[in-house]
């Protein structure tokens, strides 16, 4: 009998009915705080994503400031652990 990993069997499931982009949008989703940090996450109010777009809400004004400066580095660092270019665009809120 052949072991698998629940998520690999997940992504199969997924990218064989046309809907990955789905699972790695979730996945985006998460790692927004384990590649944020607390200090981060702790300001942050809501993450979602749609359309490749990851839509960050923010309590602090000046940390909006900050991280829209870091736009493209998030992008990139986001997609580097996704595994795949998930992320298009960040829109902080």
């Amino acid at each position: 009998m052949s072991e698998f990993k629940i998520s690999e069997l997940i992504e199969d499931f997924l990218r064989k009915n046309q809907k990955s982009n789905i699972y790695y949008e979730q996945v985006a989703v998460q790692l927004w705080k384990t590649e944020m940090g607390d200090s981060i996450f702790r300001y942050t109010k809501s993450v979602s994503m749609q359309n490749g777009v990851l839509y960050v809400s923010l309590l602090n004004a000046s940390l909006k400031f900050e991280m829209m400066g870091r736009k493209s580095e998030i992008i990139k660092k986001i997609n580097e652990k996704a595994g795949v270019p998930v992320v298009k665009d960040v829109i902080f809120r």
